[in-house]
């Protein structure tokens, strides 16, 4: 930006992005008016508080929460500069934080703004900032906590600012020998990091902690934070994903010097803080650091001493006093402890590891007698020491003393009654962090970047190195390799069974003064491991240990330290794998090599059963340890020769097996892991589709892609559509992608950069592209500027650009490539790409090149309007135009539009026959010229389709004229939604019964044309003439005297009618009465009708019935949804399902009142041999528990085939029943659970049967059910673990608040969900919470575009 433009230049710039902040009326709209009063009252009272400050003390409070601020205004920090006014911040202030702005640098932009109106130490400037930042809550969930915890410590926010500047007190002189001395002591046994290795004959490496201390992150968290399992199984990029989401919108990160004494914690002066982090996330190292800076006078000089202690160490002292604590750990202190103790505002207690604690913390009640003889009343007084840690928490001793805790998540229910006054939780390295640690890991520059280069492109080692004990696992198998002097073309180790191999052979190896025992123990371990990944069981305990022959004693020495961890923190004493993949590893190591009474064919396949993906990791494992030489292959039983050929021909089954998806794609995993080349190249070379449409590939399967494709001659199909494949690992595909015929890239987000190089693809010799798929990417006009480059010179004959920011100048340079003698291109998507008129001119001089070849264009939804439709009127007229098809749906056409095309189909050189053109401003004037070019023998239309085009009568009576002529050809003709009458039809019918007529499929949905024009209708489908094969009648206001007619035209033999749309018609039981006996006759060809909404009853099923079991009748689809037949109606449907001539396979009972008996003989009636069915629908069908005794049966029958299920008013054991019985079922797609008052523990039952099976349920209704947040949560788990398929998710009439929404909300914006519609309406939702999913809702249609969320 310039540097000299003046405030108020920049004022206009700048103005869109300030007006959501400041206070204008008039740019406000009235919720944006409401939002506003909606935060101005919810902050009042801070406001308030911060207006009564003295100049001084609102210096020193905004001083105080500066950092904080700092860091949750910087994403609109411009927005905050703009509203000061410019007598506060001078125009060249101003103007130095937009420049940072704009450059990207908003932090710097946030910290500038800050540091500036704080110099000025003026009260009215200061205020003024105040004043927007408050109004900015509405923009940040991070900003709006910092608020809400200031104005819940009221006037205490100024008492922590006032410590902070004169907290700091003297050492008294009689304790400055003494404190030197502890200064001392701690620095000395806390200066350096002592790392366990594998490797070397040193088993520990010992590092200054200064040199090497790696900052974590550490951010706030809530009370109610707890670990969550798919957080531990969350693999690649995802953790850091939700890392940098927590960080940057809702969690505020924390320095290890800011625990204490800083604006941080939920109360005045917080004292108590608590941090948890997972097993070797670095909790003890950030203590040692936090005492070992203490020690040396850096941080917390408020606090003249600190006494750190480990739990664990704590565990051997019985009945002894805090004073005695104290002295047994640090005994030079004996002469000065009592004085020191007496100032207890001036000391700190850590306490690390409460997870290894054998006894919980209780927090007792004032009034409990038993707390009172129990706690500790002085410093003198002896107790256990979980009474001493007690009662510091509660300040019961030595009151206004700070605390610090560090714990495992698991160990954090036993501390829910403390009142802890700061959460805070390590979420490990960021990015920059674990590259760091490798560098200091290794030493070496070159050496650490290309092993963690080789790291970041392995999902789960990647994932892995978020936790530094893990980092320190890789690095220490890797470095050997990338250390040796030999310069490798690639790793040495390829796969990642060959990583763990490494890493276990280590650890095996330097214990192998075991040996003699350490084959036995890995059997029994590999079993326990086996059975934990089968039953997802990631915590055994000591009965677990004993029945796989375990012993305790077993995990405190040898080489299962390395790979277990012990937990003390439960009653229990519990044991875990370091991580899941270890578990995972370990297991296939043992069922590699199974004993002669297994089947490792059986193992595979019970294991590839289980499609939630918990056998993923252990497959790929297991594959590579069988077919490949490994270094472990000593620790176990031999493996045979007959195993490795029946993995062998295990995986050729699983890609011979016409395979798409993820089950695809963990094929490749196992051929990518058997490292064989000739198998390899033999089965690569016969395949020619891949569908991994919507599965998210990270950047170890693009490679493995590339690594198995690179063997196929030509692949006729790749589609990878929606699979969030982020630019560089797109780029690891690229020499494999141009030997594709169709390539599918659709929604992937994949940008201009990777247009670039994949367009320069397109002109190489041996690119085999034909179709190119690109829409929803993001790319713009630099983008078609690159494609459009190489187009000139290409084989591309299909280009799909749709739901892209092309705009004009994209399509001008579009345009010229077009016109190439070497262009191919026949047809082009360029729907919703931001085209206007403009654009279309440039496309319609392509158009009348006699170069260009497109024959087929689709242009919805861009704002072409009239003039654009004229320029492509204009080629169409030309000789060398060749466009057959053409679809302008919603592009702003008016009369004139349509005059301009129309006079254009007219003429001779015009090629069209298929004109898509619905949603346009088409008036009766527009119509006559259409029908006036259907009539012209130039014309070729033969598809016309003009929904929500207000076609009236005098319109369809010009339509109906022109389909009479000899010379018009059209066979498809789509009126819905439009205001055709009963007189429209009378001119129709006259034109259908002509001999010229060729109209075969016919849709009239949504007209009110009566029963009048359907008895029009049936005139004309009675006669030889009329060619209509689909009629759609769906509510056009027919009641049983229309549907009368239509029956006696059903009736004809000259009828040809195959499929019958009458739904939300009033027919009644008559109108079926005369539809039934059309059925029945030899001439009725019918084989599809709908009869949803008809208003039918019990007599008209009956007699519906009656001719489902007439071997004449052709029906196999019906629908008689939203009727009102009851049980008795039912009852007559069972019959007929049972008769050999009913061909129905499709059948929706929707919304009737069947009752109990009704659904009973329906249930029974699909287990009879002669039942066809493959779908029934019953939901909504009056029920209640009773139907629990049919299900099982029904879905047990070996003829049952019921696709589509209900579960209506059932209750939890209704529910139950229904999961057992689908055991034996196919897959049902649909599940409904409406109206079951299951509850919460119905829906738990839910997603545990739905975790361990492999059912893919595409539509899952849950409303009715009084569903609360906490199950909400089971469902949010289930659909983040799990494959899901789920497309609509029906939750509204629960109970459902904020905290189940915002789970709901978590996962929809994850890249794999595949939810396009969420209806939680009537639940318990904040209008904050309502207005946040809304919100989502347009946000995620930039990458989604037809989700929807109602709420």
């Amino acid at each position: 930006m310039d540097a000299s433009c003046s405030k108020e230049q920049l004022r206009r710039i700048h103005w869109k992005r300030a007006c959501c902040i400041r206070s204008h009326e008039e740019q406000k709209t009235s919720q944006e008016k409401t939002l506003m009063t909606h935060y101005e009252q919810n902050f009042k009272e801070l406001k308030t508080m911060l207006s009564n400050y003295s100049n001084i003390n609102l210096y020193r409070v905004t001083k105080f929460y500066k950092q904080r601020l700092t860091d949750a205004i910087y994403p609109f920090c411009d927005c905050i500069a703009f509203a000061v006014d410019s007598k506060h911040l001078p125009d060249e202030n101003y103007k130095d934080v937009i420049s940072l702005y704009d450059k990207n640098q908003k932090r710097e932009a946030a910290h500038y703004l800050m540091d500036t109106v704080i110099a000025k130490k003026n009260c009215d400037t200061i205020m003024e900032m105040w004043e927007y930042i408050l109004l900015a809550s509405t923009k940040s969930i991070k900003l709006k906590n910092l608020l809400t915890e200031m104005q819940m410590k009221g006037n205490n926010v100024l008492s922590d600012a006032q410590l902070k500047e004169f907290g700091v007190k003297d050492i008294p002189d009689t304790l400055r020998d003494c404190v030197k001395e502890h200064k001392n002591v701690l620095a000395e046994k806390n200066k350096e990091i002592q790392v366990n290795t594998i490797l070397g004959k040193e088993t520990i490496n010992i590092f200054p902690l200064e040199d090497n201390f790696i900052e974590l992150i550490v951010v706030s968290a809530s009370e109610e934070r707890r670990l969550k399992e798919d957080e531990l199984l969350s693999r690649g990029k995802e953790h850091e994903k939700l890392c940098q989401q927590v960080v940057q919108n809702e969690r505020e990160t924390v320095r290890y010097d800011e625990i204490f004494g800083s604006s941080f914690g939920n109360k005045c002066h917080a004292r108590l803080a608590v941090i948890s982090g997972v097993a070797g996330i670095g909790k003890s190292t950030l203590v040692q650091k936090i005492v070992f800076e203490w020690a040396i006078d850096r941080i917390y000089e408020q606090f003249h001493f600190v006494f750190p202690f480990k739990f664990r160490d704590l565990n051997r002292l019985t009945n002894i006093s805090i004073h005695d604590m104290i002295l047994h750990f640090y005994p030079y202190l004996k002469l000065h402890l009592s004085t020191i103790l007496m100032k207890p505002e001036q000391v700190l207690f850590i306490f690390d590891g409460y997870d290894e604690f054998n006894s919980p913390i209780h927090a007792r009640s004032e009034l409990d007698i038993q707390f009172d003889k129990a706690a500790c009343q002085s410093a003198a007084w002896s107790c256990s020491t979980t009474d001493i840690v007690s009662s510091l928490l509660q300040e019961k001793l030595l009151k206004d003393c700070s605390v610090l805790i560090t714990t495992r998540p698991t160990a954090l229910q036993f501390l829910h009654k403390v009142n802890i006054h700061l959460h805070l939780e390590i979420m490990g390295f960021s990015e920059e962090q674990r590259k760091e640690y490798f560098h200091k890991f290794t030493g070496d520059t070159k050496t650490s970047e290309k092993m963690f280069k080789y790291v970041e492109e392995n999902d789960i080692l990647y994932t892995m190195c978020y936790n530094p004990a893990y980092c320190a696992i890789i690095c220490s198998s890797l470095e050997p390799a990338f250390k040796s002097e030999r310069e490798l073309q690639t790793p040495v180790l390829k796969t990642v069974t060959q990583l763990y191999s490494n890493f276990i052979y280590n650890i095996l190896k330097h214990h192998n003064r075991e040996h003699g025992e350490s084959q036995k123990v890995l059997e029994n371990l590999g079993d326990m491991a086996f059975m934990g990944v089968q039953d997802k069981v990631i915590v055994f305990d000591e009965n677990l240990l004993s029945r796989f022959s375990l012993e305790p004693s077993q995990f405190l020495s040898g080489f299962l330290m390395e790979i277990f961890s012990r937990d003390e923190s439960c009653q229990n004493i519990i044991y875990t794998f370091y991580h899941l993949t270890i578990q995972e590893f370990i297991a296939a190591l043992v069922k590699s090599t199974p004993n002669p009474l297994e089947d490792i064919t059986s193992l595979l396949d019970k294991a590839a059963e289980y499609k939630d993906g918990r056998c993923e990791v252990f497959l790929r494992f297991i594959v590579g340890l069988s077919t490949t030489e490994h270094k472990l292959e000593e620790f176990i039983r031999e493996k045979t020769q007959t195993t490795v050929n029946k993995v062998i021909d295990w995986v050729k089954s699983k890609l011979h097996a016409n395979s798409t998806g993820r089950q695809l794609l963990n094929a490749f995993h196992y051929l990518f892991e058997t490292q064989n080349k000739e198998l390899t190249e033999s089965i690569m070379k016969d395949i020619k589709s891949i569908e991994l449409q919507n599965i998210t590939l990270s950047p170890v399967d693009c490679y493995l892609m590339f690594s198995l494709l690179s063997h196929c001659d030509e692949i006729a199909v790749l589609n990878i559509k929606d699979c969030n494949i982020q630019p560089e690992s797109l780029k690891k595909l690229q020499p494999v992608l141009r030997n594709c015929g169709l390539l599918r890239l659709q929604g992937n987000n994949i940008g201009d950069e990777s247009v670039k190089w994949l367009s320069e693809d397109l002109q190489k010799t041996d690119c085999k592209i034909h179709s190119l798929e690109l829409e929803n990417n993001k790319i713009g006009h630099l983008g078609l500027k690159y494609l459009s480059e190489n187009l000139k010179s290409c084989t591309l004959k299909e280009l799909r650009l749709c739901s892209n920011n092309i705009g004009d100048q994209g399509i001008c340079c579009l345009s010229d490539a077009l016109q190439s003698h070497y262009c191919n291109i026949t047809r082009l998507g360029l729907s919703l790409s931001g085209i206007t008129s403009s654009g279309v001119k440039q496309l319609s001089e392509a158009l009348k090149h006699p170069n260009c070849k497109i024959k087929k264009l689709w242009l919805n939804g861009n704002n072409i309007e009239n003039s654009g439709v004229k320029y492509l009127s204009d080629a169409l007229l030309t000789s060398q135009c060749k466009l057959e098809f053409l679809s302008m749906c919603n592009v702003g056409m008016g009369e004139p539009g349509i005059r301009d095309l129309s006079d254009t189909l007219q003429r001779p050189f015009c090629d069209l026959s298929e004109l898509y053109i619905n949603g346009n401003y088409i008036t009766a004037s527009g119509v006559k010229y259409l029908a006036e070019a259907l009539q012209s023998p130039c014309c070729k239309l033969q598809t016309l389709t003009l929904c929500e085009s207000k076609v009236d009568d005098p319109g369809m009576k010009c339509l109906s004229a022109a389909i009479t002529d000899l010379n018009c050809r059209l066979k498809q003709l789509d009126l819905r939604v439009n205001q055709i009458g009963s007189l429209g039809m009378e001119h129709l019918w006259k034109a259908m019964k002509s001999h010229p007529c060729k109209i075969e499929d016919l849709k009239l949905c949504y007209n009110n044309i009566g029963d009048a024009g359907v008895k029009c209708l049936s005139k004309a489908l009675r006669n030889k003439h009329c060619n209509i094969s689909e009629l759609g009648l769906t509510a056009v206001g027919m009641g049983p005297s229309g549907m009368k007619s239509l029956s006696k035209a059903l009736q004809n033999t000259h009828c040809k009618m195959k499929t019958l749309w009458l739904g939300g018609n009033t027919i009644e039981d008559s109108g079926i009465k005369s539809l039934s006996k059309a059925l029945k006759s030899s001439y009725c060809k019918l084989e599809i009708t709908d009869l949803c909404a008809v208003e039918m009853r019990d007599d008209g099923i009956k007699v519906l019935s009656e001719a489902l079991m007439n071997p004449k009748n052709n029906l196999h689809d019906l629908y008689l949804s939203d009727n009102k037949f009851q049980a008795s109606g039912a009852q007559c449907l069972a019959k007929a399902l049972q008769s050999q001539f009913c061909k129905l396979s499709y059948l929706r009972l929707r919304n009737n009142r069947l009752g109990n008996a009704g659904v009973k003989v329906l249930v029974d009636a699909q287990q009879h041999p002669n039942c066809k069915l493959k779908q029934l629908e019953l939901d909504n069908s009056e029920v209640i528990e009773a139907r629990i005794q049919w299900w099982p049966e029904a879905l047990k029958s070996p003829c049952g085939k019921l696709d589509i299920l209900e579960c209506n008013e059932e209750g939890d054991s209704g529910l139950k029943a229904m999961l057992e019985a689908l055991e034996n079922l196919d897959n049902p797609k649909y599940l409904g659970l409406h109206s079951s008052e299951v509850g919460d523990s119905g829906i738990e039952l839910l997603c545990k049967f739905l975790k361990r099976t492999s059912y893919k349920l595409e539509n899952l209704k849950s409303n009715i059910c009084e569903m609360s947040d906490f199950m909400t949560e089971r469902l949010h788990k289930l659909l983040k673990t799990t494959e899901s398929d789920l497309e609509y998710l029906e939750l509204h009439h629960n109970k459902i608040g904020d905290t189940g929404a915002k789970m709901l909300a978590e996962v929809l914006k994850t890249p794999y969900c595949t939810v396009q519609q969420l209806d939680i309406w009537q639940n318990s939702l904040s209008e904050d919470m309502e207005r946040e999913l809304k919100s989502l809702e347009q946000e995620l249609r930039l990458s989604r575009p037809g989700i929807i969320i109602n709420v």
